[in-house]
């Protein structure tokens, strides 16, 4: 579970950053979408890896010369219970740092994030989340995701799951998958199969383009 915000300072000294400001636009426009391979499987839902971003948005800020540093401020650890068992929720605060090596102007954006987990790992969840966020936000990064879409029809995870691993390995398998949809709920899935098929199209014209 995953739950992050996004701080901006405030500009007192009035400070221009002209030069990171346009290498920030360019880095927009060098990364593209980037599609939902993850799958949580607990809560049925898709989502954009840290990996998938970090390997998009990296070889962007290296190209334009933008450097990267991330400090963890603050944390807290609660203790809960979810489903009867105990579990550990943790909050953390961090601040990013984007540096222009050229110029060495920077600027520093606050990230908060929480993670649960069964053990006393939620740190590392929380920390990702809240950078995936600055990432995403900052760099106005789309990930196919529209918070006033409605949830996802109610698919079953396994057909979510099965329409996932259609997505990545081609046309003949959505053919597959189509055909396992009962005739009463096809209607209702198709709009569903539509959309991650135009993601699959899109992702062969990306690789066909390079």
């Amino acid at each position: 579970m995953e739950n992050n915000s996004l701080s901006i300072p405030e500009n007192k000294n009035n400070f221009e950053r002209k030069n990171l400001a346009k290498k920030f636009v360019k880095i927009m426009d060098s990364v593209g979408i980037i599609p939902k391979n993850g799958y949580n499987a607990g809560q049925g839902f898709f989502y954009a890896t840290d990996a998938d971003i970090c390997s998009a948005l990296s070889k962007a800020l290296v190209k334009h010369g933008v450097c990267v540093f991330v400090n963890l401020i603050n944390q807290e650890v609660k203790e809960i219970k979810r489903n009867g068992k105990d579990g550990y929720i943790t909050y953390v605060t961090i601040e990013t740092t984007f540096v222009d090596s050229d110029s060495g102007e920077s600027i520093t954006l606050t990230g908060f994030g929480q993670g649960y987990s069964p053990t006393d790992k939620g740190i590392y969840s929380a920390i990702t989340g809240a950078q995936k966020y600055i990432y995403l936000k900052t760099f106005v990064i789309e990930t196919g995701d529209d918070p006033e879409k409605d949830s996802v029809l109610d698919v079953p995870p396994d057909y979510a799951k099965m329409l996932d691993n259609a997505y990545r390995s081609g046309k003949e398998a959505f053919k597959l998958c189509y055909k396992t949809i009962p005739p009463e709920k096809q209607q209702q899935y198709k709009a569903l199969m539509l959309e991650y098929w135009n993601k699959f199209k899109k992702q062969e014209e990306k690789k066909d383009a390079i």
